[in-house]
């Protein structure tokens, strides 16, 4: 399963066991595989960290009738 990072390390790039190619650069969000070595040795080094979930917006209360009386 993929998760969001954001990367902290120097400029660099990855190719992952699947075959795809990503650049990374500090302070950009990249998404990975959170079960790859590499990932987790990064997490380790602190050259990754996880991103912060995007907060879901407020679900709207339906409105209750109003007594027109």
């Amino acid at each position: 399963m993929d998760k969001i990072y954001i990367y902290s390390g120097p400029p660099s790039g990855v190719t992952l066991p699947d075959g795809r190619e990503t650049m990374l650069h500090p302070g950009q969000d990249a998404t990975l595989p959170e079960d790859n070595a590499w990932v987790r040795t990064n997490l380790a080094l602190g050259n990754l960290t996880e991103a912060p979930e995007p907060e879901k917006p407020a679900r709207k209360r339906k409105e209750e009738p109003t007594d027109a009386s």
